[in-house]
């Protein structure tokens, strides 16, 4: 509970510096919630400057996530790209492309897949 405590306490001080060691614990923590905690922490912040969040949640979902985890993924990936205002790290994008055509619950599949339609859609 402490982990995830202080990856929710970095998401609400919004300081794109804290990207990059929530990245570290998303990709290094072995408990699911706190990976989570650390994707949603991410999303909350919206910037990835160094781009280490994408690679880390690129490499995450190669491999079997949580459902939690796989929506929070999601849910930060979309709000990074919204935020960054292009396309042009498409690391995000297979990330969502691995979830949305992964081994997962139809519901996580369908929202990876809403997110990815609403990133790559032209305004």
């Amino acid at each position: 509970m402490p982990r995830e405590r202080a990856c929710d306490i970095l998401g609400m001080l919004g300081s794109p510096s804290a990207t990059e060691p929530l990245s570290r614990v998303f990709g290094g923590d072995r408990d699911q919630s706190v990976r989570a905690a650390a994707a949603y922490a991410i999303a909350r912040i919206g910037l990835d400057p160094g781009g280490r969040a994408f690679a880390a949640f690129a490499e995450a979902a190669d491999r079997s996530l949580d459902g939690r985890t796989a929506i929070a993924v999601a849910n930060a990936i979309e709000r990074l790209y919204r935020a960054n205002g292009t396309l042009d790290d498409g690391t995000g994008l297979v990330a969502l492309l691995r979830i949305a055509g992964g081994p997962y619950p139809d519901s996580v599949r369908k929202e990876a897949g809403a997110a990815l339609l609403r990133v790559t859609a032209k305004k």
